[in-house]
């Protein structure tokens, strides 16, 4: 009898260490970017502009093999200039673009430089993005050419991020700083055509605060 207790309560332990090893860490990340459309360079007419742009998301992670897989979804909001200077197509002005975009990340997280309790003190992460561009606004002035945004568009992420701030209850504090390149064009004009690989596409390098709460370290 005995033995059968002290089986039971050894496989509901082992079954408990597996469920708390799949429990989800979350992270919320928000920040500022730098960059946008990818104008062609090799055309002096045609010149791009990024003023400013933010960020913000959620995600959750699994670890898989000391390390962790995220997804989540993550929101960019961007305000980019085209300027136009092309008097042999007679376009001389600019356009100020104002668009959102809303990702899904799907990306591998390499933990390092772990602290005293095993928990990651660094994070490189990388991975492909799915990328949604919504609420689209462009004000132009002068004389410029038609275009046309497609509505989805996907890229790689490289990113970097430090903890260097932990406290009790699971939370973690940190910077990142991420490099997003995309390979799908999604804004088409006469100077950056659908057929053509390198323009009109998203490339932008941001720079963000973190908070991860892991419910282990916090003994949920």
């Amino acid at each position: 009898m005995n033995r059968r207790v002290g089986g039971v309560c050894a496989g509901l332990l082992a079954a408990a260490a597996a469920v708390s090893a799949f429990t989800p860490a979350f992270v919320t990340r928000a920040g500022h970017h730098f960059g946008g459309i990818i104008d062609n360079s090799g055309i002096d007419a045609v010149s791009g502009a990024t003023k400013w742009g933010y960020r913000a998301g959620v995600g959750a992670q699994v670890a898989v093999g000391g390390h962790h897989v995220e997804t989540g979804l993550e929101y960019l909001h961007f305000v980019q200039s085209i300027t136009y200077a092309d008097a042999t197509r007679g376009f001389n002005g600019s356009y100020d673009l104002s668009y959102n975009e809303m990702r899904i990340p799907l990306s591998y997280n390499l933990n390092l430089f772990e602290n005293s309790d095993g928990k990651p003190l660094g994070v490189v992460r990388t991975g492909p993005y799915l990328g949604f561009v919504l609420g689209e606004q462009g004000d132009s002035s002068g004389t410029v050419p038609a275009y046309d945004t497609g509505g989805a568009e996907m890229g790689v992420l490289l990113s970097g991020t430090l903890y260097p701030l932990r406290r009790p209850g699971g939370f973690s504090f940190g910077l990142c700083c991420d490099f997003y390149r995309g390979f799908m064009s999604f804004f088409h004009d006469p100077y950056h055509e659908k057929k053509h690989f390198e323009h009109g596409r998203l490339a932008t390098l941001g720079l963000g605060l973190v908070v991860r709460f892991d419910p282990a370290s916090a003994g949920i």
